[in-house]
């Protein structure tokens, strides 16, 4: 990294709130990428969710993380990944563990047994796979994925059975939850607030840093509404309330 892109991080991350600007061509996501090797090296318990706007961006993303070295992990369907990068995604890597590979082998050898057997076997499986999928990502230092794929993080959280919940002391309870301190937001100017809403709720984020340009192309809103309820609620989300417009 050059001088402003160290200092953007230093100040970045001593910040609870930070935006890093750049004109094109500037090493904005590159910048983004050695952000959040640095926060994970600082502090080896710190754990960074890497969002973008699009599938296609966090792709890039993830990219420049894995050639820093950075164990970073990809949510959301992998038919959405780039196929070089399929194999760091969630799914991927839960159907490369040893009981889901023993369960699915049993399911695919047991065709000629009892249908019993057979749902006992698939229940078993699906169980497995959401275990696997959230210990994954538990334990993954960096997940990447777009803002509105976060919402994923809330779902395999919540979906824990209320069995465990109630036998689950105060400290596994915590330990239980998929949360993620920092939030890393690049290609900032790209994306609409409530996508990153979804993502600081999932993560229930407590430091957040914006990279990106906003005099770049702004997010993309296909919508049949023009009306002034829409409107509004683009052009006020974001201003601080002392400046913000007279009804």
């Amino acid at each position: 990294p050059n001088y402003s892109q160290r200092k953007a991080i230093l100040c970045s991350l001593r910040r609870r709130i930070a935006v890093i600007r750049g004109p094109p061509g500037t090493g904005k996501t590159k910048t983004a990428a050695l952000l959040v090797s640095s926060a994970i090296r600082l502090s080896p318990t710190n754990r960074v969710l890497a969002v973008t706007h699009s599938n296609g961006a966090a792709d890039v993303l993830l990219d420049c993380l894995l050639l820093l070295g950075v164990p970073a992990v990809r949510l959301g369907r992998p038919a959405s990944v780039s196929d070089r990068l399929r194999h760091r995604t969630v799914v991927a890597m839960s159907e490369r563990m040893p009981e889901v590979k023993r369960l699915r082998k049993a399911l695919e050898i047991g065709s000629s047994v009892n249908y019993q057997d057979r749902t006992a076997t698939a229940y078993d499986l699906r169980q497995c796979l959401k275990e696997t999928q959230r210990m994954i990502l538990k334990s993954a230092p960096v997940v990447v994925t777009s803002c509105i794929g976060a919402h994923q993080l809330h779902l395999l959280s919540s979906s824990m059975t209320e069995e465990e919940n109630n036998n689950a002391t105060t400290t596994s309870t915590n330990n239980n939850n998929i949360n993620f301190p920092l939030v890393v937001l690049d290609e900032a100017a790209q994306t609409t607030e409530p996508a990153l809403i979804c993502a600081l709720t999932a993560a229930k984020a407590e430091q957040l840093i914006l990279i990106g340009d906003t005099q770049q192309l702004p997010p993309t809103v296909i919508t049949t509404k023009t009306s002034s309820v829409t409107k509004e609620l683009r052009s006020k989300l974001g201003i601080s309330p002392k400046k913000s417009p007279k009804n």
